[in-house]
């Protein structure tokens, strides 16, 4: 949005770059993705405008509980002269904003947006009352991806970005990698690699956002697993007991998650496998036309992998090994 806009502009942070080494004067605006744990040894960010996504349980392995992780992540709003703020997430709502005069409030949400909220209205991305994008005019596809939108032009506005710009970039742009992204489509079954999803709150939204429309059936074979970090995983039984048609797990936390889900769902089709090659031969056999097969292991991938980048190219490679043959 920033580059549709004219702004020189460097995205830095967690996503891989590392931010002093983009120092420059010649920049007009640093985007910033920032780790709980780069925030633990932050003190004064003072952002023009900041916010936090949302909250879900991750890294249980480092911090004491979710509401040390949670107030971890609220960090980045020291000093913020804007916050947005998820209204449908109380725990990506830092408690101190409320009671600093300085910070001014901006908010995106999933739900009804109130009168000047961003948010999802029918099949229209709104501020309000108005209507500002057509949800089948986007590329991105999911209702989490949907909230990203939100609050991205929620951002966009408090940094002082020019809509129309941001609209029709948001319209152009395709997703990113390991992200719900379509790697493959092959006799009208469609392959999505989320590898990213490495914690359970990620792989939550994605089954949310392919879960089934009304009086349908569930149409998504799932791949699970990897390191979970010390993750409580009862919270996917819900949401595969919706969305999902099979489910394989693998990894290190494989067992533990096949565990959970045959005691929960014992009629929900499920296996184990060695790797994803082997998963998504045991899925193959049991694929038609409109199903997803979906990777987002709600776990880290260093127990097999050395990235979730190279976990989701390894879940690409294995769709086309196995599909060719």
């Amino acid at each position: 949005m920033a580059q549709y806009s004219g702004v020189k502009t460097v995205v830095a942070g967690n996503i891989g770059l590392p931010v002093l080494d983009t120092l420059d004067e010649s920049v007009e605006l640093y985007i910033l993705e920032l780790s709980s744990f780069q925030l633990e040894s932050t003190n004064a960010l003072n952002p023009k405008v900041a916010t936090i996504l949302n909250v879900s349980a991750d890294h249980m392995d480092r911090y004491e509980s979710l509401g040390e992780y949670a107030q971890t992540k609220h960090r980045i709003a020291l000093g913020a002269k804007i916050f947005v703020q998820n209204k449908g997430d109380q725990l990506a709502q830092p408690a101190f904003i409320h009671s600093k005069s300085t910070t001014h409030l901006s908010s995106f949400t999933v739900f009804e947006p109130g009168s000047d909220d961003y948010g999802i209205r029918g099949n229209y991305i709104v501020k309000g009352d108005t209507q500002l994008v057509a949800t089948n005019d986007l590329k991105i596809k999911g209702r989490h991806n949907l909230a990203n939108a939100a609050a991205a032009l929620a951002l966009a506005d408090a940094a002082g970005l020019p809509q129309k710009k941001c609209i029709q970039a948001l319209k152009d742009f395709s997703g990113l990698p390991h992200r719900c992204e379509s790697v493959a489509v092959l006799d009208g079954v469609t392959f999505i690699n989320d590898s990213k999803a490495t914690n359970v709150g990620a792989a939550l939204a994605a089954l949310d956002g392919f879960k089934p429309s009304e009086n349908a059936c569930a149409n998504v074979h799932v791949i699970l697993g990897g390191d979970g970090k010390g993750a409580d995983f009862t919270p996917l039984i819900p949401a595969l007991q919706v969305a999902a048609k099979s489910v394989v797990t693998i990894g290190k936390d494989g067992a533990v998650l096949h565990r959970l889900i045959q005691s929960s769902l014992p009629l929900l089709p499920l296996s184990m496998a060695t790797s994803l090659i082997e998963a998504v031969q045991h899925i193959a056999a049991n694929l038609k036309a409109g199903d997803i097969v979906l990777l987002s292991p709600a776990c880290a991938s260093l127990d097999m992998y050395a990235s979730f980048e190279a976990r989701g190219k390894a879940f690409t490679v294995a769709v086309r090994e196995v599909m060719s043959t």
